[in-house]
């Protein structure tokens, strides 16, 4: 269900030229496998640009601004590793030149990797929890509409995914077998993860940090995780020194006094703004907020929660540290540990049979979406629907107080998420060209 729901009209959504960068990555490794030069766009000022029209995608005919692309060569804004999948598999199928790297190609590598990150996020919930946390926790990330969506781009943030909950997985076998294979296997996911784009180094600090709850060889650790990733990293160092030293120093200088225009208001963005490459709300993501802030003071559940906790505040560190707009892209690496709050929560409530909370929870993510089939113009045909439904919600709430039974109430409680995940699935199905338009509309899912 997860690779079809990314996989229904992947080409269309969101738009082709939306964003540039998912051309430049693919036109890196294309240009790497043909002529062995790193060659792609970039808006920075170390390069000397040279200006091309590329129609890729009908760019120009789809109401782009119609100014020629700089292209730079060597082109060292990120490490290669993103562009040299997608850019290969363009080229396995036939694509030679720079316009013919249509989405339809490009993309297709991000759908494998979407489907992955959510078998490994299964696989990550259950070693810290337990399967049934790990399913709540993977249903919510294959449906919701904003991870969905975000999970097509060619954006490097989308293979730092993989690498973490690789290297996640990896180190909690280390720790669990205190096998030093599983320890390397960590390092080297973590070093793949700093060779997919710099804010990928937030994945050996979150491996630091757990080394330093988790295991008593923490200076031993620490030494084998920084060196692995500095050994593992200086490959793009060499890399970029092989083509231009002086050029990719001033790319790198550049880049470390880009201007930071959200400053820390892009912390107080996280909780208020979903974006993609325009806004897309999405209610699971802020109650995503709220379990991490319920599970941060479990201490009974300390051990397990803070797996989640800790590669979140890593993934935090960086993007407050290297942040510099609001991009969609640069949020996603927070996506499957949000939603891996959720299913932690979501299995402690049906445990508990805490129907008020989950219903707490729960509302975020179904107004979102409900809004959806209660436009404006025709909300006032609807209230009365609404007002029953409120007040029947209302008086189950109420029987909770006065009625023990744990069973009724998990099954509820099972109902409702399964109510939600299904607005979601069909939230997906009516995303189209003309939905993707409608910004109110969008705002409004």
């Amino acid at each position: 269900m997860g690779f079809y729901l990314r996989y229904h009209r992947y080409s269309q959504i969101p738009f082709p030229g939306e964003s540039l960068d998912e051309y430049s990555f693919s036109w890196l490794g294309l240009s790497l496998i043909e002529q062995g030069i790193p060659i792609a766009t970039s808006g920075l000022p170390s390069y000397k640009h040279l200006y091309k029209y590329i129609n890729v995608d009908q760019y120009y005919h789809s109401g782009a601004i119609p100014n020629p692309i700089p292209i730079d060569q060597p082109w060292f804004d990120h490490p290669p590793l993103l562009g040299l999948i997608t850019g290969g598999y363009s080229f396995i199928k036939g694509v030679r030149n720079f316009s013919d790297a249509s989405v339809i190609y490009i993309r297709k590598p991000m759908l494998i990797i979407g489907t992955l990150n959510i078998i490994l996020l299964f696989i990550f919930i259950t070693l810290i929890y337990n399967k049934y946390a790990a399913l709540i926790a993977s249903l919510i990330y294959s449906t919701d509409p904003l991870i969905v969506i975000s999970s097509r781009m060619v954006q490097a943030e989308n293979l730092i995914i993989t690498f973490f909950l690789l290297s996640l997985i990896s180190f909690f076998l280390y720790i669990k077998k205190n096998n030093n294979n599983f320890l390397w296997l960590a390092i080297t996911f973590s070093g793949l993860a700093t060779l997919t784009k710099v804010s990928g180094w937030s994945v050996p600090i979150a491996l630091i940090l757990l080394s330093n709850f988790f295991s008593t060889k923490k200076l031993e650790n620490f030494l084998k995780i920084l060196g692995g990733n500095l050994a593992m990293f200086s490959l793009f160092i060499f890399y970029g020194f092989s083509y231009n030293i002086h050029l990719f120093l001033s790319v790198w200088m550049t880049n470390s006094g880009r201007y930071f225009r959200e400053g820390l208001l892009s912390f107080y963005n996280l909780f208020t703004t979903q974006n993609i490459t325009r806004d897309f709300s999405s209610g699971w993501i802020l109650a995503g907020w709220i379990a991490v802030f319920i599970i941060a003071f479990q201490v009974k559940q300390k051990s397990r929660n803070l797996w989640i906790i800790l590669p979140l505040l890593s993934y935090l560190f960086i993007f407050l540290l290297f942040g510099s707009e609001n991009y969609g892209w640069y949020k996603f690496p927070f996506y499957p540990f949000l939603i891996g709050g959720l299913g932690l929560i979501f299995y402690d409530l049906i445990e508990e049979g805490d129907l008020l909370l989950s219903i707490f929870i729960l509302v975020l993510p179904f107004s979102i979406m409900t809004n959806r089939f209660f436009p404006a113009n025709e909300i006032s045909n609807k209230m009365v629907f609404y007002r029953l439904g409120l007040l029947g919600l209302a008086a189950i709430i109420f029987s909770s107080f006065y009625y023990k039974n744990k069973l009724i109430w998990r099954i509820i409680i099972l109902l409702l998420i399964s109510s939600v995940i299904i607005i979601n699935i069909y939230t997906n199905s009516i995303i189209n060209i003309s939905t993707w338009y409608n910004k109110n509309l969008l705002q409004s899912i």
